[in-house]
């Protein structure tokens, strides 16, 4: 540097020198370390850059400008926004936030687009770490690896592994599958809906818990042994289900191996034969019963075996079957039948007398297809047959085949209402299903049900109110008691399930739904529910659950390592990442001998001669490779990428050899785990018991498994491409066509119906189901499929549709039956009513005492008329309720008509004589008819009623008797207002009148001429009815079948009249109600009785002993305890106390059910009320008629 002097000019100069040897060493030193590193930066196999605070790029090596398919320089100095704006968004959101924060971010997941191939997707995977100076972010390093094809592989697995889950939890039975130790790894949906297990309790070997123990030790052993030797097995046991009951099921697997022929473990599937065992074990106990049947009695069933033939249906021009030709017949028919040479004849030729029902069944069998059953009888062959009939291929063969068995020994002839409700109950057994209707809003059934009924063998009185619910299991109760309080809470939709009792007493599994039916003004009027059997699951309809885990969706980022192999000193220098490779810690030492000892030894000598052949100039020194590694000393295989270069001297002699490892034995997994998943899914679609295919997105079949094949009648090789669609039926190909079409367009669930034709024309109805398989991109790679066989359940709905459309029917008749009741309901109050006001009028007159003999008199006896009308009009109802319930009785004996018909003319003749109605009538003596007089005197006594209330004053009545044939023809001719033509027809319905509006002119209920022809068609008899219009009168016709006797003239009752006394009599009378008491014993005392009555049982037991009466009168409807009670505690004392003592029912239970009862009980007589005196006096004689003669002989004596 200068100095200088006062004029500040330069005197001199002052200079050092240093050595700088050290500083230039230094320089070059860290020049040829950069060269180095700038070396391994540009070898790398994946992709260096740094970025400035304003993401430019500053440096890159070679392997990210390839990626980006840039040259280096034109990334120097850009942004990444200016080189790849679709990604400048990413970028920016990513690395912005780090620039504050300072925090590194790893394994970042990049999808998009570079110059270097532009329109295709590619994946990289990412870490960005901020360079900083004095802990301020100054830069970003960025490390990335494209990660394209392992995506694409994982992407691929994972769709394997998720058909694999998709076709296992959607297959119809139970999928497993183990490794080679034979621990359970997987059980399928199925499995764990069947059984109940779960993952923690199902695999491993907890799947054995599910076996029952009689079986588990075996099943266990035969598993175990095949495990053991790689081999197939199949085994039956008992498998418990989920409800506890144990089911028979069938387990088969096939072992699975790899690619290198390694055993993987299995793959098998569990089956439930649990109906096929139980029919297996019927069959078996049906062999032994007909084995031992034949044994014992073998002449009485030689002809019991099922006879067989085949027919072609013969019709004619005008397509109506006219005969049938027997096509095939097996020995067993002729056998049957007796004919001789029938094959190859019409029905017509051997019987040409053949009735044409016959033929009409099978032609319609022949047309439609409809398979029948039924039993008939052969005039023919003089016996019953069960037939089935069901027809053999097209309808245009009109062929049918008959299988029929003689069950002439079991036929009975039956009543039609009961063969209707065998037939009815044989419907509801047929579709599993009990149809109900509950009326109001709490929950009780108030009507009877009789599927219900037909079902659970309950009868009414058993399940009316709750009483259904004793129907439900016990352990049931509770929750349908809940469920359905909550929706008659609610008003809203019963749904639920429980365990129903069959009438033989087994428990079926049924689910239950009703719903409320709501009036106009919101009140529940009904709830209509069925009960649907789901015991043998036809076909569980399973919802689909998510698979627990899903295969992983990316492996950990690859290790990155780094060598330099000195080849001049033979010197190998790793870092730690890739002694890590090698399975060594970072402080082990490494050398070429540790490279080498590290290698698989299966790649040893192929690794030797790719290094050999990069230190040859020839090569260009590149190195690029894959090979295996066995951890030095952890032992773990790996899978290893490596790239590097060797560096030459300008002779040719490598001087070094340095690059990068990365550990990609996640990616070999993940490749090998595909092949594997490809052997799993074909061993698995091999032995499924559905149909499976695969097609591109086009619908060109890729693969078809065997039973595709079996339900198709095809072969896979025909089935491949478009061959498939041949298959279709043709009528619905076009139809499929579409459904594909629109599935394909929308990449939505493919889902149809249709049939199969095999070559040799069998039609196969199948459901058909594809799932669109889809790349991440959302792009469909194709569609994977199932074919389930539906014939059976195709069948089964064409049965339920009929029985819908028969219960629609059945609704419509009940609806019209309802609407007919309610008017019957309201004429019903007012008829029981209207007679009412008079008896309670005049009995409030009576009461006052104001009225004079002659209206005392006129008070009583329309008291006393207005009662009898109210007792006619409950009889009328008793005997209506009888007939319906088809327990109406007959006192049959030989009964002169002309007797009877006098006697009810006698009794109507009052009504006549009231209203000045001529009552004419002409009865010769023509013989006797079979049957009840009283009911006989009942009809003509409603005849001559309807006729007198319905004729004007001053009208005509005519009734006449003659004989026609064998018949007795009784007429009964009005002159009265006549029937409209639009109500004849009706006229003997039960509940219908002409007129049942509050205006009508005539009342009564509408039951007499409905009980009418009932008790004449009872008498074998018949009744019309004629009239030629309203205002022309009407004419009545019965016809009875006549006995052939002689006619004889019916005697008159020639019995004296018996003097009503009850003088010396004690009556001990029990009635609850006051007045009931009152009137007993005025009524019995006027008599000469002496009477006590009291008001309970317990009285009666108090006084029986102390009073000692001759007789006891009780009522039957008592609190705490009735009449049946009493009479029995009453029997149950000495003959001394009273238990002996005659007892009389007096009650309002009229009914002839309540008489036995009643009689059954102990009483010895039944008096209905309303209390008729006369008729309670003579029974009192009657039951104390010893003591009575004794009495009376005992007063004369002393008169005497």
């Amino acid at each position: 540097m200068p100095t200088r002097d006062g004029q500040n000019q330069i005197a001199s100069w002052i200079g050092t020198i240093t050595n700088i040897d050290d500083i230039k060493r230094s320089k070059a030193l860290l020049q040829r370390q950069l060269a180095e590193i700038e070396a391994i930066y540009q070898s790398a196999p994946i992709g260096l850059n740094v970025l400035d605070t304003d993401l430019r790029f500053v440096r890159i090596n070679q392997q990210l400008a390839d990626i980006n398919g840039l040259p280096i320089d034109a990334h120097i100095g850009h942004t990444v926004r200016e080189l790849f704006p679709d990604l400048g968004d990413t970028i920016e959101q990513l690395l912005h936030p780090m620039l504050e924060t300072g925090e590194p971010l790893l394994n970042v997941k990049i999808q998009g687009e570079t110059p270097a191939q532009p329109g295709v997707q590619r994946t990289w995977l990412e870490h960005f770490l901020p360079l900083k100076v004095s802990g301020e972010v100054v830069g970003i390093s960025t490390v990335c690896e494209e990660i394209t094809e392992r995506v694409e592989a994982e992407a691929v697995l994972r769709q394997s592994e998720e058909r694999f889950r998709h076709m296992a939890d959607n297959a119809p039975v139970m999928i497993w599958v183990t490794d080679s130790t034979g621990y359970c790894t997987y059980l399928n949906r199925g499995w764990y809906d069947f059984t109940g297990q779960t993952e923690q309790t199902g695999l491993g070997l907890g799947w054995l818990d599910a076996v029952h123990p009689d079986d588990s030790e075996s099943a266990k052993t035969i598993f175990l042994e095949a495990t053991e030797r790689h081999a197939a097995f199949r085994l039956e046991y008992r498998l418990r289900r989920n409800d506890g009951e144990y089911c028979w099921a069938i387990d088969a697997a096939s072992p699975w191996f790899g690619g290198d022929g390694e055993f993987k473990g299995y793959i098998g599937s569990v089956i439930d034969i649990s109906d096929r065992v139980r029919v297996e074990e019927e069959r078996k106990q049906a062999e032994e019963a007909l084995r031992l049947s034949e044994e014992r009695y073998r002449a009485l069933f030689e002809n019991m075996n099922q006879g067989f033939c085949m027919a072609e249906v013969l019709f004619d021009a005008d397509k109506q079957p006219i005969d049938y030709r027997l096509l095939e017949i097996n020995s067993v028919f002729e056998k049957h039948s007796g004919l001789k040479d029938a094959q190859g004849k019409t029905a017509r030729e051997l019987h040409p007398e053949l009735e044409q029902y016959w033929i009409d069944l099978y032609g319609k069998v022949a047309l439609t297809g409809e398979p029948v059953r039924y039993e008939n009888y052969s005039e023919a062959l003089g016996r019953w047959f069960d037939v089935s009939a069901f027809r053999i291929g097209q309808p245009e063969s009109r062929k049918v085949a008959i299988l029929f068995e003689d069950v002439s020994q079991r036929k009975q002839t039956e009543a039609a209402l009961q063969a209707s409700e065998e037939r009815y109950r044989s419907l509801i057994e047929a579709t599993a299903q009990i149809i109900w209707n509950e009326q109001g809003d709490r929950g009780e059934f108030l009507t009877p049900q009789p599927a219900w009924s037909t079902f659970t063998g309950q009868t009414y009185d058993e399940l009316k109110g709750w009483g259904w619910l004793n129907a439900v299991h016990p352990d049931d109760r509770a929750a349908t008691t809940q469920a359905w309080s909550i929706a008659l809470e609610n008003r809203s939709l019963y749904e639920s399930e429980h365990r129903l009792r069959r009438h033989d007493g087994v428990y079926r599994h049924m689910t239950v739904r009703a719903v409320p039916v709501f009036e106009e003004n919101g009140a529940i009027r009904e709830w209509v529910g069925v009960h649907s059997d789901m015991t043998e699951r036809k076909q569980a309809e399973v919802a689909l659950r998510q698979s627990e885990d899903r295969l992983r969706m990316a492996l950990e980022s690859a290790q990155l390592g780094t060598w330099d192999w000195n080849l001049i000193t033979n010197q190998l220098t790793w870092d730690a990442g890739c002694k890590a490779m090698f399975g060594l810690p970072p402080e082990a030492e490494s050398s070429v001998e540790v490279f080498f000892e590290g290698l698989h030894p299966d790649d040893r000598e192929r690794l030797e001669q790719v290094v050999q052949w990069s230190f040859n100039p020839a090569s260009g020194g590149s190195y690029d490779t894959e090979y295996r590694t066995i951890g030095i000393q952890d032992g773990i295989e790996r899978w290893i990428a490596a790239k590097g270069q060797t560096y030459f001297e300008a002779d040719g002699k490598p001087l070094r050899f340095i690059g990068t490892v990365m550990d990609i034995t996640a990616r070999k997994q993940a490749e090998e785990a595909r092949r594997e998943s490809e052997t799993r899914f074909r061993t698995l679609t091999r032995h499924a018991p559905v149909g499976i295919f695969m097609t591109d997105p086009d619908g060109n079949c890729l693969y078809v498994n065997e039973r595709w094949c079996e339900i198709a009648g095809m072969s896979p090789e025909t089935a491949q491409g478009t061959g498939w669609v041949s298959a279709l039926h043709p009528d619905d190909r076009e139809r499929v066509a579409d459904v594909w079409y629109q599935a394909a367009q929308n990449a939505q669930v493919f889902v149809a119906e249709y049939r199969f034709q095999t070559p040799q024309g069998k039609v196969t109805w199948i459901q058909g189901t594809a799932t669109a398989l889809q790349r991440e991109t959302g792009e469909v790679a194709g569609y994977l499929g199932t074919l389930t066989d539906i014939t059976d359940r195709k069948r089964a709905e064409a049965a339920r549709e009929q029985l819908f459309q028969q219960e629609q029917a059945a609704r419509e008749a009940a609806e019209r039956a309802n609407r007919i009741k309610d008017e019957f309901l309201a004429v019903l109050s007012h008829e029981l009513r209207s007679p009412l006001n008079p008896i309670l009028g005049w009995a409030k007159l009576l009461q006052m005492r104001k009225l004079d003999d002659a209206k005392t008199a006129e008070a009583l006896a329309t008291i006393e008329r207005n009662a009898k009308l109210q007792t006619e009009l409950i009889d009328d109802l008793l005997d209506i309720a009888k007939i319906l319930r088809g327990k109406l009785s007959l006192n049959v004996d030989s009964v002169n008509l002309s007797f009877v018909i006098k006697s009810a003319i006698e009794t109507v003749s009052s009504n006549a004589a009231a209203k000045s109605i001529s009552l004419h009538s002409m009865l010769p003596n023509i013989g006797q008819v079979s049957g009840d007089a009283a009911r006989l005197q009942q009809i003509v006594w409603n005849l001559l009623s309807n006729a007198i209330k319905f004729t004007p004053k001053g009208g005509q009545v005519d009734i006449y008797m003659e004989r026609v044939g064998h018949q007795a023809e009784i007429t009964v001719k009005d002159t009265g207002k006549g029937i409209n033509p639009e109500f004849l027809p009706h006229i003997f319905e039960t509940f219908r009148q002409e007129d049942a509006s509050i205006t009508r002119q005539y009342g009564g209920l509408g039951l007499g001429l409905a009980i009418v022809r009932q008790l004449v068609e009872a008498h074998n008899g018949t009744i019309t009815a004629e009239s030629p219009g309203e205002g022309f009168g009407a004419t009545f016709t019965v016809r009875l079948p006549l006995l052939n006797v002689t006619p004889a003239i019916q005697p008159a009752d020639g019995r004296p009249q018996q003097e009503l006394n009850l003088a010396g009599i004690r009556v001990l009378a029990v009635d609850d109600e006051p007045d009931a008491r009152e009137l007993l014993t005025v009524l019995l005392t006027e008599y000469g009785a002496e009477v006590l009555a009291v008001a309970s049982a317990s009285e009666v037991l108090v006084n029986l002993e102390s009073f000692q009466p001759d007789v006891l009168v009780s009522d039957i409807a008592m609190p705490d305890v009735d009449g049946y009670a009493l009479i029995q505690q009453v029997r149950a004392l000495p003959a001394t106390k009273g238990g002996q003592i005659p007892a009389i029912c007096l009650t309002a239970y009229a009914r002839e059910e309540d008489c036995q009862r009643s009689i059954r009980s102990g009483f010895a007589n039944h008096v209905a009320k309303p209390l008729e005196p006369e008729r309670l006096v003579r029974a009192l004689m009657t039951v104390t008629g010893t003591k009575l003669n004794h009495a009376v002989t005992q007063n004369r004596s002393i008169d005497s």
